[in-house]
């Protein structure tokens, strides 16, 4: 944290409405739908091109279940389903063959409702990313990471800017922390709640191999589990077979590996990062040797950094709780629906999923209160970093809800700034309306 004289000591970096702090799905949904409203918005991201966890991470996945949709029903609308029908009149996008992940059915989508996993490819979304936010009239910041915030009188007034040619502040009317692990909020002394091992998600490095011949998914995943049992497979891996065929022939998707740490340090961080790069070619190895279809089978592509599920959210003026779902109700204010079940999956234990894992039938919703900080009177968050028990990550890290509660949080910028007021002063009913106008679906 710093203060306005010693920010003065830096060049700055522009002036505007709205500053987006990080550039996954959370953040193109924030800059976009700030922008779309007239707001003067810079989208800040330390790589050179938007996405998150679908460009860097190995996963052109929008998935389905308790992101897209519901037992067969879409429940996410807006810009997220936006994003799939920008892909699909590409022809860069298709869904999967059943509820599962593992295979897309080649079909384009058309006009038929988002009811199962949607399968795109990576250059195809970071394109399609870049075109969304051109034509918003986002400004973008690539190459650029956040260093520190300039506070005042309980407003982040800038952003302190790693760039090429030298630091610079960012200085901005709202902030929203769009970085996945709460930094802008971090940075500047406000209240954060990081999450323990005990609620946290283990950390993956997904990758590509082609030249896959044909293979038969059941018996493959049947034959991974008892070699798995006969401890054949690589150290510290999943207990289950997790793949996904990409819509390339001859080319999967390998996740089954796993290490545990803090993603809240860079030597965390580091560490992770260099057990599964290992970890990586000890996979690679055991797929051509113990696994069908995959004796000639090569590595294409990798991850360029580590995924990380869950690290550290807000405290916002709302939570979300284990209470709030367990109730029939949708809550009033919601701004996305989510699953009601929790903790059933990626679990940092043996087991996929936690021992205080949670199945629940029905939807639930995400408050709006969630999205705003308490400790800043003009700061909003959205994806991952969100005010929300440790426990409950899984129901709203989808990239799909990532990208509606990003939007929510543009339109609630929106109307703080136009009406003169302070995000928490902005009426659910007025917010309610803008998200109904932009086809949200919150029934």
């Amino acid at each position: 944290m710093i203060t306005r004289e010693v920010a003065r000591l830096f060049a700055s970096a522009g002036e505007y409405d709205v500053a987006v702090m990080g550039a996954g799905p959370g953040g193109i949904g924030a800059a976009v739908a700030a922008a779309r409203k007239g707001l003067k918005t810079i989208l800040i991201e330390q790589y050179g091109f938007a996405g998150g966890a679908g460009t860097l991470c190995c996963v052109p996945l929008y998935f389905g279940e308790g992101g897209l949709c519901y037992q067969g029903i879409q429940i996410s609308g807006g810009l997220s389903d936006e994003v799939v029908r920008r892909l699909d009149a590409k022809g860069k996008v298709c869904m999967t063959t059943d509820s599962r992940t593992r295979y897309p059915d080649h079909t384009p989508i058309k006009g038929r409702e988002l009811t199962r996993h949607v399968i795109s490819d990576v250059d195809s979304m970071r394109v399609m990313y870049n075109e969304l936010l051109t034509e918003a009239g986002v400004e973008c910041l690539f190459y650029s990471y956040l260093v520190d915030a300039v506070v005042e009188d309980r407003r982040i007034v800038g952003a302190l800017v790693g760039r090429i040619e030298g630091p610079g502040v960012v200085w901005a009317k709202t902030f929203i922390d769009a970085t996945g692990d709460a930094l802008l909020v971090h940075y500047a002394g406000g209240e954060t709640r990081e999450y323990s091992d005990e609620y946290n998600m283990h950390k993956s490095l997904f990758f590509y191999m082609g030249n896959v011949g044909p293979y038969d998914r059941e018996y493959a995943e049947m034959h991974y589990k008892e070699l798995f049992a006969c401890e054949k497979t690589p150290k510290n891996v999943l207990e289950i077979f997790l793949h996904m065929q990409s819509k390339i022939p001859g080319v999967t998707q390998i996740a089954f590996g796993k290490a545990s740490g803090t993603p809240l340090t860079s030597a965390g961080m580091t560490k992770m990062e260099r057990d599964l790069r290992a970890q990586q070619m000890e996979i690679a190895d055991f797929m051509r040797r113990e696994m069908p279809g995959f004796q000639n089978a090569e590595t294409v592509f990798t991850s360029i950094r580590v995924g990380v599920r869950f690290g550290r959210g807000i405290v916002g003026v709302e939570t979300l709780t284990p209470e709030l779902l367990e109730q029939d109700s949708l809550p009033e204010n919601r701004v996305a629906l989510i699953a009601r079940s929790y903790g059933t999956s990626h679990s940092n234990k043996t087991k996929f999923a936690d021992d205080w894992a949670r199945h629940q039938d029905g939807l639930s919703g995400i408050p709006h209160g969630t999205l705003i900080s308490r400790s800043f009177s003009n700061v909003l968050a959205c994806g991952r970093a969100i005010s929300s028990h440790p426990a409950l990550s899984a129901t709203f890290r989808l990239m799909p809800t990532c990208i509606q509660t990003g939007e929510a949080a543009g339109l609630l910028a929106a109307r703080a700034i136009r009406g003169g007021c302070t995000p928490v002063g902005v009426e659910y009913a007025s917010l309610r309306r803008e998200m109904d106008h932009c086809r949200f679906i919150l029934d």
